[in-house]
């Protein structure tokens, strides 16, 4: 095993893709769960970020509803609910907050 320290980004972006067989409960994908991971990646090659901000898909997190995706940043452990695509660059703004 290795053992790294001090490694990684600033902020690990992470935005829920859940889907649901369910079709009467509500879920990320659902509400635009890919377009805003889709749109985050985007904004971080665009803006050379790699180094500080990372963007993964995840599955649930917990917060399932009708109207957007759930998004948490860790290690700041900041949590965004109901982020639409529309929302997107405010969610931006939040993340350059965070690591600066």
């Amino acid at each position: 095993m290795f053992v790294r320290e001090k490694f990684g980004p600033k902020a690990h972006v992470f935005v829920c893709v859940n889907v649901r067989d369910d079709r009467t409960r509500s879920c990320c994908l659902r509400v635009g769960g890919e377009e805003v991971a889709s749109a985050l990646k985007e904004w971080v090659i665009a803006e050379n970020l790699r180094d500080k901000v990372w963007v993964s898909r995840s599955k649930c997190l917990g917060f399932c509803n009708s109207v957007g995706a759930t998004v948490v940043v860790y290690p700041q452990q900041k949590w965004f609910l109901q982020v639409t695509r529309e929302s997107v660059p405010v969610l931006k703004e939040q993340i350059v907050a965070l690591i600066r």
